[in-house]
């Protein structure tokens, strides 16, 4: 019996799928590296010498680069989806730098916000504690990845470093704050230094890696 050449042998299948894998885990580990450039890029323009903190940067890296990929995958319980982006990871990954100077244990002093994304409220913590989120770098990122997939979906999120603006509107000053009366998204002013500062890091980072 023939097959047609259309068909796949189990072996080609096999391995097909495992060529899919290496791709997909060359993909991770090239955003994960750009994160823990990025992070050293931020602490490098502080004064930061290297410490023992620089050391953990591959770790939260990894757990920043799979929370980003679950909500590009699917969409949160409480609705919202991160666009499909490439860059997805370094907007997440400058927020780190500005909401917590990438120190997980950093608690804000307005409303006690916490984990490397300073999250806060019942609905951000999603049943867990503070303390839980503090001690906690990898819950910390995945819940505050949910976050900002959450507000996505009012402003029509979509593909681009750019249009980052809204969303990171709303995670900053929420809902009543990041809207207009008519419902319509706001652009403040501390989202668009958070977009220009990724563009910032993405540029920096791109020649760094083709020099």
């Amino acid at each position: 019996m023939h097959r047609t050449p259309t068909e796949d042998t189990p072996v080609e299948l096999e391995e097909q799928s495992i060529q899919e894998e290496a791709i997909e885990v060359t993909e991770r580990e090239q955003k994960i590296q750009e994160v823990v450039a990025l992070w050293n890029m931020f602490y490098d323009d502080q004064g930061v010498k290297w410490n023992k903190r620089r050391a953990k940067f591959p770790e939260y890296a990894g757990y920043l680069v799979d929370a980003v990929k679950m909500y590009e995958d699917n969409p949160t319980d409480i609705g919202g989806q991160l666009p499909a982006n490439t860059d997805n990871h370094l907007i997440v990954a400058t927020m780190v730098t500005l909401e917590s100077a990438v120190k997980p244990e950093v608690v804000g002093f307005l409303k006690g916000e916490v984990g490397l994304l300073q999250i806060h409220g019942r609905a951000a913590l999603a049943g867990h504690t503070k303390k839980e989120v503090k001690n906690n770098p990898k819950l910390g990122l995945i819940l505050g990845v949910r976050w900002l997939a959450y507000h996505t979906q009012f402003c029509d999120q979509k593909s681009g470093l750019d249009n980052w603006k809204q969303s990171l509107s709303l995670y900053g000053a929420g809902l009543r704050g990041g809207r207009r009366a008519d419902g319509s998204c706001k652009e403040i002013r501390v989202a668009r230094k958070r977009v220009r500062l990724a563009k910032f890091y993405r540029t920096r980072i791109h020649a760094a890696t083709n020099s």
